[in-house]
């Protein structure tokens, strides 16, 4: 068995918590859902067997209420080296989450806090930036930058709720800020610091507005039935069948010139846009698109060989 471990220390702080107590009412169920958030995170993140325990220290320390936390990750070695899948550990995931030391990227937290309860128009990958996704709000032009993962996160709605069982306690009087903390010879940092205001950005509406998300791939597609009015066309590729939209300007322009041909079996090569919808109800629909038809190529005519009796 390997194994992967990270402490890191929280804290829950404000005049409710300075004496070092904290009313078990409110601590289990944060603690709880603290320990879920890290767990769940890795089942998105990593396809492995791997598994993740947060185990609480016996120590704590007075000013505040703060724990320290262990992040164990423990991963059969002889499936790790069969699938050479090593996947994220335990420093990967704390800094893809926000709760990581020196990450450079924004994290999931981080990008909570940046968008300050601002309404997302879509979540994109980025064509010029592999790894990367694009967020943009309704309202403006503002977009920001992070990596897919960390888009992934924010577009889960178990691991935001998740998030907003940590900070529960801040609903309470008294206990104003959760912290990420470091302790080094002696000496405390805040490394990071979600305040009772700011604790508002992660609540998870009840019913949370639209989000779309856009990626686009290089396919073959096989015609089932085509329609030149609307231009919306049914297609097959593997055991899907779709309706899509041609969006291709030059290929309508051949049609409409007799430059190109084709029929009902016939197989085309295309830029295929999938946009997906997830509304207020959970529930999930996909719109597609095709940029481009880069190639056609046309179903063969079966030939009956000469075989003798």
């Amino acid at each position: 068995m390997e194994t992967n471990k990270k402490v890191i220390t929280i804290a829950y702080c404000g005049p409710a918590v300075e004496n070092g107590t904290m009313d078990v009412r409110d601590l289990a169920p944060a603690l709880l859902a603290f320990s879920d958030f890290i767990t769940n995170a890795n089942k998105i993140l990593n396809h492995d067997d791997s598994q993740i325990s947060v185990k609480v220290n016996a120590n704590f320390h007075k000013g505040s209420f703060e724990i320290e936390l262990a992040v164990i990750k423990t991963l059969v070695q002889q499936l790790q080296g069969l699938w050479n899948t090593p996947g994220v550990d335990v420093g990967g995931l704390l800094a893809i989450l926000g709760l990581g030391i020196g990450a450079a990227d924004c994290g999931l937290i981080d990008l909570i806090k940046k968008i300050g309860g601002r309404v997302v128009k879509s979540i994109t990958q980025s064509d010029e930036q592999p790894g990367k996704s694009l967020i943009q709000f309704k309202g403006d032009n503002n977009t920001i930058i992070v990596g897919t993962d960390v888009a992934d996160l924010y577009r889960d709605v178990g691991i935001r709720k998740d998030m907003e069982k940590v900070l529960s306690p801040l609903k309470h009087e008294g206990i104003n800020a959760f912290e990420i903390r470091r302790h080094n010879m002696g000496t405390k940092e805040t490394l990071k610091q979600i305040s009772k205001e700011e604790s508002s950005y992660f609540e998870v509406p009840e019913i949370p507005h639209d989000i779309t998300n856009v990626s686009k791939q290089t396919i073959w597609v096989k015609i089932l039935n085509v329609s030149f009015e609307d231009l919306k066309w049914k297609l097959a590729f593997g055991d899907s069948k779709i309706h899509a939209t041609l969006n291709d300007d030059d290929f309508k322009k051949q049609m409409d010139r007799h430059q190109v041909w084709f029929g009902k079996g016939d197989m085309l090569k295309v830029v295929l846009e999938t946009t997906q919808y997830i509304s207020g109800n959970e529930d999930i629909s996909n719109q597609y698109a095709i940029l481009k038809v880069e190639e056609v190529r046309h179903q063969k005519e079966e030939t009956t060989l000469p075989f003798d009796d």
